[in-house]
């Protein structure tokens, strides 16, 4: 999944309600695709750039090919943390703020129902 993939991705999640009121900005750095991004979630909504945003809440340093692990459930976010492969600077809670923001789907799901 390229990384617009994923932040499009990650913006079907966002639940509009979990989001109300909030203002976050986060900067992501792929090492290995040396690329850098700023997300922001402002009235509900997240949307991203590809650069880095000037004053973010948080930033993350991480591999692509470890991001994907975490979202192959090959790996946590923890574990990637505690090794090193995800670093984390900044306000860290703005980060955990972030991802208490996002639903979670069940993989089978009706997409039409009678």
């Amino acid at each position: 999944m390229t990384p617009g993939m994923l932040f499009d991705y990650l913006a079907v999640r966002l639940n509009p309600e979990k989001a109300d009121g909030k203002d976050l900005t986060l900067n992501l750095r792929f090492t290995d695709l040396e690329q850098d991004y700023a997300l922001t979630v402002k009235n509900s909504v997240l949307n991203y750039k590809a650069e880095a945003a000037e004053e973010p809440d948080v930033s993350l340093t991480i591999s692509k090919a470890d991001l994907d692990d975490i979202q192959l459930g090959l790996a946590t976010l923890e574990e990637q943390v505690a090794n090193g492969k995800l670093k984390i600077e900044g306000r860290q809670e703005a980060f955990s703020e972030f991802l208490g923001m996002l639903d979670t789907f069940e993989f089978w799901f009706e997409m039409v129902a009678p």
